[in-house]
């Protein structure tokens, strides 16, 4: 999935997040809109992520 915040354009693997794509597309929207500062979204870390 690709989103644009201030003008950036983001991919966001939405395959690895618990909800749909609607919801994370407004909850992004919020955040970008200084509505929201945390995320109701469930995050799946693959095996192959080190960085914990």
């Amino acid at each position: 999935m690709r989103v644009t915040m201030w003008g950036f354009a983001v991919d966001i693997d939405d395959r690895l997040v618990g909800c749909s794509a609607d919801s994370l597309r407004n909850q992004l929207a919020e955040y970008e809109d200084g509505e929201r500062r945390e995320f109701d979204v469930d995050v799946r870390f693959p095996d192959s992520f080190t960085a914990r």
